[in-house]
């Protein structure tokens, strides 16, 4: 039969053993009739003929597979098969002729347009799936490449492998199951040395200080035996050392006085004050632009602050009424005076200051 939506196109598929195919398209004449196989024309009387009205045959068997047989055709329309003329003869052989010379011409036209353009696009897919076949072997060939690659890598790292600079398995499992246990409590080993000793930490905590702190309550610290109101125990020696070795017995005393070094006072069982801190502002030491210097440690300032004096000597006549008409002798006198005690303290915040042992 014609191929699907054509008139005068008809494929065929070589089975590698038939020479002859069944047409099933009309046609007026033979020489009307083209045959290509795989998109090449094939000769008249030299490649094929035609067996009968309705079958024709290749000269050589075509090999089966992808091969492709095409018989179109294409009626010449340029004259009339037969024309009338008087006088003459008028037969409906004739008349049928021409009506098949011009039916077919039509066909021929729908298939050049409609038809034709699936025709394109059929020979554009077939050049699509080729150039797709072409890429597919190309990705294959560089896949090939990489595999070889990798397996060259592959060969160079097991040379250069050295399986004793690696755990077995046993062995990691074995490493693994010393470190693993069902809880830990955190010490201050864990904890990295964010706060080192005399730092001072702000809190709203109301006495209780923190593990390894101690409030800054102008108290005294020291061993075991030192009676320290702040603090008596052993780990006190790093903060009584700085205290001992920074500041000197007017600012941080040591009970009974001081010895010979901060070591020997702590066996002792002496005791060093803290520096003063309850209900002071903390200021930062040292000499601000245009400001008096003040040294580490050093407490200044007061509550309450009262203004007193006296006035200069009078040393003019005073004259004071005794009697009517009567004056004293001339004289002089002071006048001292003192104003009440007023607050001086600025708007404060009060909290608690531990500081790190």
């Amino acid at each position: 039969m014609p191929d699907s939506n054509r008139y005068a196109r008809q494929s065929f598929s070589p089975d590698g053993v038939n020479r002859e195919y069944q047409v099933d398209v009309p046609y007026l004449q033979v020489t009307h009739l083209a045959l290509t196989h795989n998109d090449a024309t094939l000769a008249y009387g030299t490649d094929w003929e035609l067996a009968n009205p309705t079958t024709i045959r290749t000269t050589a068997v075509l090999t089966a597979g992808s091969e492709t047989l095409v018989l179109t055709r294409s009626t010449d329309v340029a004259e009339p098969v037969a024309q009338f003329v008087s006088p003459g003869t008028f037969t409906f052989g004739n008349l049928n002729r021409i009506i098949k010379q011009l039916l077919y011409g039509v066909q021929e036209a729908f298939d050049r347009t409609v038809g034709g353009e699936e025709i394109l696009a059929e020979a554009q897919a077939a050049r699509i799936t080729a150039e797709a076949a072409q890429v597919s072997a190309a990705a294959s060939a560089a896949a090939a490449e990489d595999e070889a690659g990798a397996a060259a890598a592959s060969a160079a790292l097991a040379a250069t492998f050295d399986p004793a600079s690696y755990y077995t398995k046993s062995a990691a499992d074995t490493l693994l199951a010393g470190k693993a246990t069902s809880s830990h409590t955190h010490t201050a080993a864990d904890v990295p040395a964010v706060w080192e000793t005399g730092d001072y930490r702000i809190s709203i905590r109301a006495t209780t200080a923190l593990s390894g702190w101690v409030k800054a309550d102008d108290g005294t610290i020291g061993n075991a035996s030192s009676g320290g109101t702040t603090r008596a125990n052993a780990d006190t020696t790093g903060l009584y050392a700085l205290l001992w070795n920074t500041f000197d017995n007017t600012i941080c005393p040591v009970s009974t006085g001081r010895g010979g070094s901060a070591a020997a006072d702590f066996a002792a069982n002496k005791t060093i004050t803290l520096t003063k801190a309850l209900g002071r502002a903390l200021v930062v030491a040292g000499t601000g632009s245009g400001l008096t210097a003040r040294a580490l440690g050093d407490t200044a300032g007061a509550e309450e602050h009262t203004h007193t004096g006296t006035t200069a000597a009078n040393t003019g006549n005073i004259t004071t009424a005794n009697n009517a008409g009567q004056n004293t002798a001339p004289g002089s006198h002071v006048h001292t005076f003192e104003t009440d005690a007023g607050s001086s303290m600025q708007p404060s915040a009060f909290v608690s200051v531990f500081i790190k042992l």
